[in-house]
């Protein structure tokens, strides 16, 4: 009597296969392993084939991923015919700020005026973040936008940059009320040899911050002057021209004329 045995195998196929995730950000040098995971569990054949869509983006090994280059490329994973993907986006390693330099670190301003302060330098020029935060100690003296300087009221304050990283430099900023025309009690003197008198200087406006005046004498030989008082000296006769100049704005004058006689 003879027998048979007929040994029959059946093989269970992949029907779906799934990673660990489906897209994904790295830093240039960095790894990462994905997972995949095939249905049904009991599947025969649970080999899975790797790929890179651009290897010199990111490379793949058994699922493990090194980031080459900045870029985007597409991890596949297949088996059986059935595939999934992973986006997997590279950026460069973060550079830090070291330091920032301000165009100015002292400006004047007139009340109303404008002005610009700019970043002149980031520290390494390869930074990554660059982002700068404006910010001033008493935005009612000075108001500062994207470094756009606002001058409101006289006084002082200080304008500060900063960085994402809590880098700073920043700029003092003094704030007045110019004087913008001053008045004389007398445009014309006569004076002889030996006399003195008294000019005496208006500024406007009224609340003109810096007040102080200097005065000047064209010929100190025949005259002299300070602080307003005028002296003719024991020089020749003649004419001597005076001038009166803002202390604060020197655009600002005003001139009076002597004739020293004997």
């Amino acid at each position: 009597r003879l027998t048979a045995t007929l040994k029959i195998e059946v093989k269970v196929p992949v029907t779906k296969i799934t990673l660990s995730e489906t897209s994904l950000t790295m830093k240039k040098g960095k790894t990462h392993t994905l997972k995949a995971h095939v249905t049904p569990e009991d599947a025969s054949n649970k080999n899975i084939k790797w790929s890179s869509s651009n290897s010199n983006i990111v490379s793949v090994s058994n699922g493990k991923l090194t980031a080459k280059s900045a870029g985007t490329t597409t991890i596949t994973a297949e088996s059986n015919g059935k595939k999934a993907t992973c986006k997997v986006k590279v950026e460069n390693p973060e550079v830090a700020v070291t330091s920032i330099k301000l165009n100015y670190k002292v400006l004047h301003l007139n009340k109303g005026d404008t002005a610009n302060l700019k970043v002149e330098k980031i520290t390494p020029s390869n930074a990554t973040d660059k982002k700068i935060v404006w910010s001033s100690s008493n935005s009612n003296v000075v108001s500062v936008s994207n470094g756009k300087l606002v001058a409101k009221n006289p006084g002082s304050a200080k304008i500060t940059a900063k960085t994402s990283n809590n880098k700073t430099a920043t700029c003092k900023v003094n704030v007045i009320i110019p004087v913008t025309r001053i008045e004389l009690s007398s445009y014309y003197v006569s004076l002889k040899v030996g006399e003195t008198k008294k000019i005496t200087a208006t500024v406007y406006p009224k609340d003109a911050t810096i007040k102080q005046l200097e005065w000047h004498s064209e010929d100190y030989h025949k005259l002299s002057v300070l602080n307003g008082t005028i002296k003719a000296n024991n020089g020749d006769t003649g004419y001597v021209w005076c001038k009166v100049y803002s202390a604060s704005n020197s655009d600002v004058k005003a001139q009076f004329l002597v004739h020293i006689t004997k």
